[in-house]
């Protein structure tokens, strides 16, 4: 049975068969222990491994500390015996790499473990010095622990730049090297260091050189990216979207798609309020709930959740309720706006995104801050089925949405004329329907029509 990897999203990616070799390698602070701790734990729960994790730096207590402090229930497998941290004492040159050897070989707790963790295994080969000892060393012990047991050997090392030669040595011996860095863009001020993992080298699977945005969070997952198999699945549950309003279904289609991209554009939002009021929004929202679908709203404008919030507190208790979310432009950042609609979408899985008042985080952080985050939403949402509707309200014609509509399936366009509010569809799944006219009262008559 093989091993997974410790990164929520890529296991059907990164195969790891027993007797295999991974290195994890990257600066401090990126993920390195967190991941090796989360395959050990998922490895525990999949297939009733045992582990030994071997730390030259912090010792046992600290590393659950830290563990538990991100989500990963390490303490359980520690009192259940299924994991055994050890700490290496102080020692020097030859002492150091023959206490560590009897530890992973068939002399110590590693001859009863089938993952053996070491962190940090760049510290013992610089105390070896010459790469002929550093190279023998390291094939000795693979060699060892790997035909012995056809067990999964994690070798954490701390790279840097220049690349060093213990670092090419852990890159030659090993069977799989991930990657794990942290980077930033000083030109986009609300983005923080994103940590992203790069698949180096993996022997039993093909390699892209496109890093993955991965956040530590209850375990260690990919931002925007899910396992095809969990896609395929939570897409099945979803359901289309019915439209049973004759002149809105003449426009967009008697039924929405999941995974659907709706973006509305609001050409005049000095006049018009784009938030639950607007008929085009209700009368969706309704048709979704009488359908059963959950409902999530996220809005950038903490007046429009406040009004919100005491609209849902009116409403029949028996109702379905959407879940509602304030993103604060002022305080977060475009990662954490995809982490939150990846959490609904995976983890609560929802149905339906409501998006109100993007253009405040554009504003604030630029379309070219944005771009990466936009693409993996788009993906990620389209992939899991979960429709998401974006209203985005025009303030300045010079700033149009050409990102936004370029990832969009649906675009229209609110604007006014003598008879009141309407809707210009601009794209549309039909051909035939595009740059068509539908009226607020046409909306609303389909909602009356609904409520009697």
């Amino acid at each position: 049975m093989d091993y997974v990897i410790g990164i929520d999203g890529l296991e059907e990616q990164l195969t790891i068969p027993p007797g295999t070799v991974l290195a994890l390698e990257g600066p401090p602070g990126s993920g390195k222990s967190f991941t090796a701790i989360y395959t050990v734990v998922k490895n525990i729960e999949r297939r009733r491994s045992r582990a030994l994790y071997i730390s030259l730096a912090e010792d046992k207590e600290k590393i659950i500390e830290r563990a538990e402090s991100v989500g990963i229930p390490l303490t359980k497998y520690v009192r259940a015996g299924l994991v055994r941290i050890v700490q290496l004492p102080v020692l020097g040159g030859e002492d150091l790499v023959e206490y560590l050897t009897e530890l992973i070989t068939d002399k110590g707790p590693g001859a009863w473990a089938d993952i053996v963790v070491v962190d940090n295994v760049t510290a013992v080969l610089k105390t070896l010095r010459q790469y002929d000892k550093q190279r023998t060393w390291l094939q000795t012990v693979l060699y060892r622990f790997t035909t012995r047991e056809k067990g999964l050997l994690i070798l954490i090392s701390e790279s840097g730049t220049p690349v060093t030669t213990e670092q090419n040595l852990l890159e030659y011996v090993a069977d799989v090297v991930l990657e794990l860095g942290m980077r930033s863009n000083p030109k986009c001020p609300l983005t923080v260091l994103d940590r992203y993992v790069l698949v180096k080298k993996h022997r039993f699977a093909p390699v892209t050189d496109s890093p993955y945005l991965i956040e530590i969070k209850g375990g260690v997952r990919t931002l925007g990216h899910v396992s095809p198999t969990l896609a395929k699945e939570l897409r099945s549950r979803k359901r289309p979207l019915p439209i049973n309003c004759t002149r809105l279904a003449e426009v967009i289609g008697k039924e929405i798609p999941p995974g659907t991209s709706i973006l509305l554009i609001n050409r005049r939002p000095g006049l018009v309020r784009t938030d639950h009021t607007l008929g085009l929004i209700r009368y969706l929202g309704t048709e979704a709930t009488r359908s059963g679908m959950s409902i999530a709203v996220l809005t950038l404008s903490s007046t429009n959740f406040n009004e919100m919030m005491q609209s849902a507190g009116k409403q029949d208790q028996e109702e379905a309720m959407p879940l509602f979310v304030h993103l604060d432009p002022g305080r977060t950042h475009p990662k954490y706006f995809l982490n939150v609609e990846h959490s609904l979408a995976l983890d609560i899985g929802i149905d339906i995104i409501f998006t109100g008042h993007l253009e405040r985080l554009l504003d604030v952080a630029g379309v070219g801050c944005l771009t990466p985050y936009l693409n993996l939403r788009y993906s990620l949402l389209s992939n899991l089925g979960v429709t998401n509707i974006t209203i985005y309200n025009l303030r300045n014609p010079s700033n149009y949405p050409y990102l936004l509509v370029m990832w969009s399936d649906i675009v229209i366009e609110i604007d006014i004329d003598e008879e009141g509010i309407y809707y210009e569809i601009r794209e549309a799944p039909l051909p035939s329907t595009r740059i068509k006219k539908i009226h607020e009262r046409d909306i609303k008559e389909c909602i009356q029509n609904i409520r009697t």
